[in-house]
């Protein structure tokens, strides 16, 4: 019965991961050629998760709006991010989205899903990936870890984080 109930889990997770993978999963569209681009990764704080717009409020998608208002439309931000990246996720990933989108900057915003999807030590010998289709995971054994404590660990806290020191100052 436990086995029953185990494998049902798994498969919810599997289809809720699915949907939000299929709902969120939007085509980069190419920069104007004449454009500089900046490239923005990361995980769903990039992607824009948790805003009631992702591509109107997501970080990337105000960096552009900031851009424009300045003046400097030959910049052209893409939103890189991907709901459940951790580091290892990002970094597989980045040879081929330099190749697709050759920018000039890349913004990175990755480290939270590390405290609880454990990536693995990366390698040279990383294997290729088609980043375009849904990638299964096994989900329970990460969820069952997370709740016994073993992968809930607080975000660091960054010396100097505060907003009065001299870095934040007009």
């Amino acid at each position: 019965m436990l086995v029953v109930v185990l494998v049902g889990l798994e498969g919810l997770l599997q289809v809720g991961a699915y949907v939000v993978w299929r709902s969120e999963r939007a085509k980069v569209p190419p920069p104007a050629p004449a454009a500089d681009s900046i490239l923005c990764v990361g995980d769903s704080w990039t992607h824009g998760m948790g805003s009631s717009d992702h591509a109107r409020f997501s970080y990337p998608a105000v960096l552009q709006q900031k851009l424009q208002e300045f003046g400097l439309s030959r910049w052209t931000v893409i939103n890189g991010g991907q709901s459940g990246q951790n580091s290892r996720d990002v970094l597989s990933r980045l040879d081929s989205q330099l190749a697709e989108f050759r920018p000039r900057v890349v913004c990175v915003l990755v480290g939270f899903n590390d405290s609880w999807s454990r990536p693995l030590p990366w390698s040279t010998a990383a294997e290729p990936a088609d980043f375009s289709a849904y990638r299964f995971r096994w989900r329970l054994p990460r969820l069952l870890a997370w709740a016994a404590g073993a992968g809930a660990t607080k975000a660091p806290v960054v010396a100097g984080s505060r907003r009065d020191g001299p870095d934040w100052q007009p």
